[in-house]
């Protein structure tokens, strides 16, 4: 599993990147302020709370909590800050894993500040992660309606919501929670998807037409052709057209020749040319290409925002072709490029990991590209890569403790990347707990379409492969067939022939 350039996204709660600053600068300056400001008699709870404010910089977060408490207890506190004492505790517990105490905490914060947009952002974030979107709408629909430019950074619990609604067959809330964000963002592949399925659902073909031709991302083209919310569509003559592959990456060559000789200076489109022509069974062009693009650098001025992508594209065309020792040579060029101080990196090591893990017998390489990524602070999602890769190079030196303490810390951690857990326990010959995680996954509205993506039949593969990558594909192989994944699969979509490489 690679870190793709147009991956359908998984997000998933993590306190360490989405704790607010609160804390740290603007609250506890505010509330300071408004301590400052207050009656001698508010004396301890200021003091409880400035000493719980540092006790959480020290991470010391029960006694926080405690401090935090005691303020709130104290009874000498009101308004804004009392609401800002809330805020900050609810942090804390998001770091220690409490998300219902933490949710309970920032609804009480905006009970106390109903015109303060923090509050029903950090509800719906948390609400989301513990899969209770009903408490999520209404937060979602107050930024909606009081604060549309904080939307796109909600982007993902909207979707969430939505697609909890498609599935329980809510198609008209779903619907009219899509359109309002769509008003902020018309161009949004998933979001046009989501409405799309929604339209198919309800019988209005035209609208479902034509939102599926204004996608421009292959995904999303595969997921519908799989998702069962467009099944009324299947057989539809103009159904198979806006959703072929072919013709979408057909369009998209025309479209990025078009921008690389308008704009040569802009290395973006020379890489998602790169990744189009690999993905349309074209990865010796996309090769050449590729090494053209490395001679001229210099000259991009994107450059550092996509040269990282550059590398990686010529890896995965060199993987496609049989050349591990060019894939190889690829990643490291391009980490050698960046300087391990670049979080750019990141992505290279990882997938140059995946690679030496699965695809080579370079195991402990991998265990060190793997190392170095989560030194640079991979994300969540890097994260459990970094552990799949552990687990391949541990299968490949049968260290059976090493299988079991990496399986263990994913299987802790499966909403930060399911696929990535699924292939790792297939690694390790478990394919009943894989398929039990499948059909788990096949019914949470975070996760449903990254693991009906992941089910569907790749055609095209890498000539060469190890025996790692082999137990990878026959383990998906037998998923798609195990009785557990084919009573989940029926209720939400089918195994479609995928003509075209959605693998990296």
């Amino acid at each position: 599993m690679i870190v793709p350039l147009d991956t359908v996204v998984v997000a998933g709660l993590d306190p360490a990147i989405h704790v607010s600053m609160r804390t740290r600068a603007a609250g506890v300056l505010v509330a300071l302020a408004l301590f400052a400001a207050a009656p001698s008699a508010f004396a301890a709870a200021a003091d409880d709370f400035n000493a719980a404010a540092q006790a959480f910089q020290a991470d010391r977060l029960p006694l926080a909590i405690e401090l935090y408490t005691s303020a709130i207890n104290s009874r000498e506190l009101t308004g804004e800050p009392l609401a800002n004492v809330f805020f900050n505790r609810a942090l804390v517990y998001e770091r220690l894993n409490d998300f219902a105490k933490a949710l309970a905490d920032y609804q009480s914060f905006h009970e106390l500040v109903p015109d303060d947009p923090d509050g029903p952002d950090r509800i719906a974030i948390v609400a989301v992660g513990m899969k209770r979107f009903a408490e999520a709408r209404p937060a979602l629909e107050f930024l909606i309606e009081r604060f549309p430019n904080a939307l796109p950074r909600r982007r993902w619990e909207i979707i969430q919501v939505a697609r909890a609604d498609q599935m329980a067959g809510r198609w008209a809330e779903a619907d009219a929670l899509l359109a309002r964000y769509a008003r902020i963002d018309s161009r949004d592949n998933p979001v046009r998807l989501a409405r799309a399925r929604s339209a198919a659902a309800v019988g209005n073909t035209r609208q479902a037409l034509d939102l599926l031709r204004s996608i421009d991302n292959q995904y999303t083209l595969v997921l519908a052709r799989a998702d069962k919310g467009f099944e009324p569509l299947w057989n539809n003559p103009d159904f198979i057209i806006a959703t072929d592959l072919g013709t979408h990456f057909q369009r998209e060559l025309a479209r990025l020749e078009r921008e690389t000789a308008r704009q040569p200076e802009l290395l973006g489109f020379v890489v998602q040319w790169m990744a189009t022509l690999r993905r349309s069974g074209a990865p010796g062009d996309a090769a050449i290409l590729g090494e053209e693009a490395v001679a001229l650098l210099e000259r991009f001025v994107d450059r550092q925002d996509y040269e990282h992508w550059l590398y990686n594209e010529i890896a995965l065309a060199a993987r496609l072709l049989g050349d591990q020792a060019g894939a190889e040579h690829a990643y490291r060029a391009g980490i050698d490029a960046l300087g391990m101080t670049s979080v750019d990196a990141v992505n290279l090591l990882l997938n140059g990991g995946t690679f030496l893990a699965r695809e080579t017998d370079r195991y402990r390489d991998a265990v060190d590209f793997a190392t170095q990524a989560e030194r640079l602070g991979a994300s969540p999602f890097g994260l459990m890569v970094a552990r799949g890769i552990r687990v391949a190079a541990a299968v490949g030196l049968n260290r059976q403790a090493d299988i079991d303490r990496a399986l263990g810390e994913m299987t802790a951690r499966v909403t930060d990347n399911a696929v990535e857990v699924i292939e790792a326990l297939l690694l390790a010959d478990r394919l009943d707990a894989a398929a039990t995680l499948v059909a788990e996954q096949l019914a949470d509205p975070a996760s449903i379409d990254v693991v009906l993506i992941a089910l569907q039949r790749i055609v095209e593969r890498p000539p060469a492969m190890s025996m790692a990558g082999q137990t990878i594909e026959s383990g998906w192989d037998q998923l798609r067939g195990h009785p557990k994944v084919t009573a989940a699969l029926s209720r939400v979509g089918r195994i479609t022939e995928v003509a075209a490489t959605t693998a990296f």
